[in-house]
């Protein structure tokens, strides 16, 4: 399974735009640590999320 079909992650992003994924910057849902600065850590607060441009 992809963590992007984990109905929990699914849940925590649906809000965010699909546009928001396609950026350079991120590249894809996949990418955790582009807008979670600590996933290589395994933390994922949502006061440390920065979506970059």
């Amino acid at each position: 399974m992809r963590i992007t079909e984990i109905p929990y992650i699914r849940k925590k992003h649906h809000e965010l735009q699909q546009d928001i994924f396609s950026r350079q910057s991120i590249g894809s849902r996949a990418n955790c640590p582009a807008c979670h600065s600590s996933a290589e850590q395994g933390v994922y607060e949502d006061d440390l999320v920065k979506i970059p441009e």
